[in-house]
């Protein structure tokens, strides 16, 4: 397997494989959490790709939807940490 950025031109492939897994929520549009994820500085989408063919994602730094920790010095260490 290797594994890469997702590209947005996958996108709909990834939505495919999330939907398939269960992932999806209807009040949670996976389209725009892709473009958000990939044009965030602290977030990506790693793509396991086998022979081309997207077999698994992995949405990796801010999704948009929770937040770094709540204590201010966990969340100052976490986001130094996502920024590098």
């Amino acid at each position: 397997m290797e594994i890469g950025d997702l590209s947005l031109a996958e996108s709909e492939a990834a939505v495919a494989l999330w939907e398939e897994a269960g992932l999806t929520r209807p009040w949670n549009d996976p389209r725009s959490d892709i473009r958000l994820a990939l044009a965030g500085p602290d977030s990506t989408i790693l793509a396991g790709r086998i022979e081309g063919r997207l077999i698994a994602t992995a949405m990796v730094g801010w999704d948009g939807h929770r937040d770094v920790p709540r204590n201010v010095e966990n969340r100052r260490a976490a986001l130094l940490a996502l920024s590098r």
